[in-house]
């Protein structure tokens, strides 16, 4: 499984603390890749904090809270940049219950972090994802037997398509890919970040170990998304896939 992906500094930081009141659960490198496994939290709110001096001088100070729900045993806590770009709090967040979801091999889970909806085709699949909302789509190869397919988004500028993705995609098989929308307002363009998860899914709906979702303690994957304004989206992992598109 993949899980914390790229970097983004916090004032010179090069890693955050993900705790629980004063405990530490995981160190979380913000500079290069990081792959870790799922990290159990305990139900009600959680934060990551940045760590200054030494010794008994040490102080964490939050840069991003966020709260467990009662419901559910398995989250992705993907971290975006913040359009404000503030270095003192970089990052905004969506938890993402993932073991309610039917979400298996080959499907895209399709996030909108952009201001304007998004549309688009996976082979014959059509889909459009409101701005801030989300959707699964299962790619459909034409013909049905080919394991490539066109992968084409888009969204209306002036009454206009304006197409910033269009290129053959292979049908992952074997893994279910996440896929987050993302805005670049410097380039005045729309850009990707994806990363796919392997199969077995320990969080699909229908592994029934975790039907149990009421349970105290949940487990928890983070994703980071470095801010395309700034500079290209660069992920070191080979389970992660990224991409800027300008828009001429």
């Amino acid at each position: 499984m993949m899980r914390v992906i790229c970097s983004q500094p916090v004032e010179g930081a090069t890693e955050l603390k993900l705790m629980q009141g004063d405990a530490i659960l995981q160190d979380v490198a913000i500079i290069a890749a990081l792959v870790t496994d799922p990290i159990a939290i305990e139900r009600g709110d959680a934060f990551l904090s940045k760590q200054s001096g030494s010794g008994k001088e040490i102080t964490h100070q939050p840069v991003l809270k966020f709260t467990i729900p009662d419901l559910g045993s398995r989250f992705v806590l993907a971290l975006f940049p913040s359009p404000e770009a503030n270095a003192k709090i970089p990052y905004r967040h969506i938890l993402i219950r993932t073991d309610g979801l039917r979400f298996d091999s080959s499907d895209l889970y399709l996030h909108n972090l952009t201001g304007v909806p998004i549309s688009g085709e996976l082979g014959k699949t059509s889909f459009t994802v409101a701005s801030a909302q989300s959707t699964i789509a299962r790619p459909k190869p034409e013909p049905a037997n080919q394991p490539m397919y066109q992968a084409r988004f888009q969204f209306q500028r002036d009454g206009q398509n304006q197409i910033f993705n269009d290129t053959r995609w292979p049908l992952a098989s074997t893994a279910r890919v996440y896929l987050f929308f993302v805005p670049d307002p410097v380039r005045k363009s729309i850009g990707y970040v994806s990363f796919r998860e392997y199969s077995p899914f320990p969080w699909s709906s229908r592994n029934r170990r975790w039907a149990n979702s009421r349970s105290g303690v949940a487990d928890v994957s983070v994703i980071v998304m470095v801010p395309t304004a700034r500079s290209n989206i660069k992920c070191r992992s080979t389970r992660s896939t990224s991409s800027t598109r300008n828009l001429a």
